[in-house]
């Protein structure tokens, strides 16, 4: 009943409209859009697409029309989708015609892409991957940084620099993310595995959910612990090795510590972008003014 009633109120608030609609104060409307106006942009931050999800909200479309309207900006010939490509798609596969749509007033591709990464964050909708994504091209072609990209999508800034290391990750590990076959914790346990093929086959271990994150990382951990007894004279010394897992963590990038005979050596951070640059002065500027 209350589904019944919530479609009966949409549709009272969409009618028949057409783009004769005058804008609210925020330049919004709702209006019905001839499907074949719409054109996919860019910006878009999904890449994957279940198929299996698709045909049950294609039904679920078929029988009850499109709920929630997508969000689209006018563009020169129609209009761009800015959110909303997973209802679309289902839409057209449904055989609607015409399509519910939120039109923004929006110019700004930094803001298409926010809006089109936040909305499906609030749905819950992108794969760990596609979010990861999403924050670098924020960081990387827009100038962001993480404490903003953080406080835009409403996270924590240690959850953006989490979720970015997943790109650290080989191709194939990347890809059984983006299918839903290892969880987020699970790929952010394999990050420090330097052994591409044992990360791949724990990760393969850990498909499916037949072991947990938990047990994961005790695996992990025994091999680093393995992998450090059998060192060669030269190699880093436990306490050098705490100090670069130490730096690593706290500034969230690659750090590698580097010792001469004397006792003396070097500090490398490593960067990827000028905004990183900026974001880990500013971490370390901050760090030794409160001493």
């Amino acid at each position: 009943m209350e589904e019944a009633a919530l479609k009966k109120e949409f549709g009272a608030l969409i009618g028949e409209r057409d783009d004769k609609n005058s804008p609210n104060d925020q330049g919004e409307m709702i209006i019905n859009i001839d499907e074949d106006k719409i054109k996919k942009n860019i910006y878009q931050p999904r890449h994957r697409f279940n198929d299996e999800s698709i045909d049950e909200l294609r039904r679920s479309i078929k029988e009850k029309g499109v709920i929630q309207p997508i969000i689209v900006r006018r563009i020169e010939d129609g209009y761009e989708l800015i959110a909303g490509e997973r209802r679309l798609i289902a839409a057209r596969k449904a055989g609607l015609k015409r399509i519910p749509a939120l039109v923004k007033d929006i110019t700004d591709k930094k803001d298409i892409l926010e809006i089109a990464l936040i909305e499906n964050i609030q749905r819950e909708d992108l794969n760990p991957i596609d979010r990861a994504r999403s924050y670098r091209r924020l960081i990387d072609e827009f100038g962001e940084n993480q404490e903003t990209v953080a406080r835009r999508v409403g996270k924590e800034r240690s959850s953006i620099a989490n979720t970015i290391r997943l790109l650290e990750l080989p191709d194939k590990i990347r890809e059984m993310v983006e299918e839903g076959r290892l969880k987020f914790g699970q790929a952010r346990t394999l990050i420090p595995v330097k052994d591409k093929n044992r990360q791949l086959r724990l990760a393969k271990l850990a498909a499916g959910g037949r072991i947990s994150v938990r047990k994961l990382e005790k695996m992990v951990e025994r091999g680093r612990k393995k992998k450090a007894s059998k060192k060669q004279p030269g190699g880093k010394e436990p306490h050098v090795q705490y100090a670069e897992n130490t730096l690593r963590e706290a500034l969230k990038t690659k750090i590698t510590i580097k010792r001469n005979r004397k006792g003396g050596g070097k500090i490398e951070i490593e960067y990827f972008s000028d905004s990183e640059l900026t974001r880990l002065c500013a971490l370390i500027v901050e760090e030794t003014e409160n001493k």
